[in-house]
This record gives C-alpha cells, sequence and structure tokens, in this order.
C-alpha cells in the first residue's frame, strides 16, 4: 500500500506538470487535471494510512508523549490506540454503505467520466487495516509492557 501511495504521488507530479506545460506552452489545458490530482491525493493519504498507524509514525505531541512518567506514558500510548481503533472502526461502519451505494449507481466522476469505485473502496479498505494496525500496536504496547514487568 505504501508503494501505492508513492505511486498516486508521482501520479499527482506527472499531472500537474503536464497540465502545467500544455496549459502555458500549448494553450490547450487539460481540462481533468484537477480532478484526478485529488483523486490521487486522496489515495495516497488513505493507502499510507495503516503504515502510519502500524509504525506510529503519526504527528505527536511530544511535551504529552515524552516527558511524563513511564506508568503516563504507557496509558497515553495505550488510550491513543483506543481512540484510534474506535474512529477507524466507526468510519469503516459509515462507508460500507456509501461504497454500496457507489457500486449501485455506478458513480463516475463528472469531467474524466473515471468509474469511482476504486477509488472509493480504497477508505473502507484503508479503514479496516488500520483498525488491524492499531489492534497490532495495542498487542505490542501489552507485550512490551508484559516483558518490562516480567524481566524488572
Amino acid at each position: 500500500m505504501v508503494a501505492l501511495a508513492a505511486l498516486a504521488g508521482l501520479g499527482m507530479v506527472v499531472m500537474v506538470s503536464v497540465g502545467v506545460v500544455m496549459r502555458y506552452f500549448l494553450n490547450s489545458p487539460l481540462n481533468f487535471t484537477e480532478e484526478v490530482v485529488g483523486l490521487l491525493l486522496s489515495a495516497s493519504l488513505f493507502l499510507m494510512l495503516p503504515y502510519l498507524t502500524l509504525h506510529d509514525k503519526h504527528v505527536q505531541i511530544t511535551l504529552l508523549t515524552q516527558h511524563p512518567s513511564e506508568k503516563v506514558r504507557w496509558s497515553l500510548r495505550i488510550l491513543k490506540q483506543l481512540v484510534t481503533l474506535a474512529f477507524f472502526a466507526w468510519m469503516l461502519y459509515e462507508t460500507i454503505p456509501w461504497l454500496k451505494f457507489a457500486m449501485k449507481l455506478s458513480l463516475k466522476t463528472e469531467i474524466s467520466r473515471l468509474p469511482l469505485l476504486p477509488w472509493m473502496a480504497i477508505l473502507p479498505i484503508s479503514f479496516f487495516l488500520t483498525g488491524i494496525a492499531s489492534l497490532l500496536c495495542l498487542w505490542k504496547i501489552r507485550r512490551s509492557s508484559h516483558d518490562s514487568t516480567s524481566s524488572g
């Protein structure tokens, strides 16, 4: 998924570059550039979420995460993963009917007429995998806490 996110980012750069060249040098802009770049941007963001969650690469407030005692940091890590898990479970629950609706109507983008289903399917897949990543993080936190108490 990380490779797909990187390809989506590369696709955005290519689309914008081609759009600029077409507009300024050939006086013939691509009318679908913004639409496709928007789809690629959302794809790259949502494809990256499970990786970022699994490897704990999200933005953190270091004042809260590094300075308190070990017990408080442990509690904050648990709380962070529980909030993450609840949020992405809720988002997964909300996106399933939305995806079914898109399948039923065979939705397409306005300008380029691209089918929206593959782009929309990224969200529930990402939310599901991010939830799994959050569960794995909870398991790692529990395991590391268990290891530290048994060795100390």
